[in-house]
């Protein structure tokens, strides 16, 4: 279920500003700020502040909003079972070093676009010493050497990678949300040859 989807079923009386707004916000995984989301809407202090009447954003310490929206495969159904589902095999792994993240983004067999598996690398390679990203979408765009002004285009890089099992949300970081770099089980490759090519 989309963040606008989800909007449209919390908020009965949504205006269709609102509604706009929340189709615009679609994909964007990162906190976002009450100046960053102005690119969506000039309105958009007082339509986050509604999001957050509802439950879909929250307000930070700084006064910034950050989006609730639900991750893939967490969407509340409308028949949920109630017994719990049986344990499942684990579908990531934890990297253990650069290259294998790398090379795992760089081979992975699912639909991935080419800037997404760039900005996996990048990910990667400015992360691997915590194992987690809690970058900004400007400073992502930044290590990707796009302007500053691509920050939806890198948070859609983003909303890849975490679909992929690249990237699993795990708490928020002042205004943006942090990820721990996974390694999806279907990517996993062998530890690389020594051999020289």
């Amino acid at each position: 279920m989309s963040y606008a989807d989800t909007v449209q079923r919390t908020v009965p009386d949504a205006t269709d500003e609102l509604l706009r707004f929340a189709e615009n916000l679609d994909g964007v995984p990162f906190g976002l700020s009450t100046d960053d989301a102005r690119d969506f809407s000039p309105n958009a202090a007082e339509l986050l502040a509604v999001l957050a009447d509802h439950g879909l954003a929250r307000v930070d310490d700084d006064g910034d909003l950050e989006l609730l929206t639900p991750l893939p495969g967490q969407e509340p159904a409308d028949n949920a079972p109630s017994e719990p589902p049986a344990p499942q095999a684990p579908t990531t792994r934890a990297p253990t070093r650069e290259v294998d993240f790398r090379t795992a983004v760089m081979d992975y067999p699912g639909k991935l676009s080419t800037g997404a598996r760039y900005a996996g690398v990048c990910i990667g390679r400015h992360c691997f010493r915590s194992w987690e990203f809690f970058a900004s979408q400007g400073q992502l765009a930044e290590w990707m050497g796009l302007s500053p002004s691509s920050r939806k285009t890198t948070g859609g890089y983003v909303a890849e990678l975490v679909e992929a099992g690249f990237l699993t949300p795990i708490g928020s970081h002042r205004r943006t949300t942090r990820y721990a770099l996974t390694i999806p089980v279907v990517a996993d490759t062998p530890p690389l040859d020594t051999e020289p090519c």
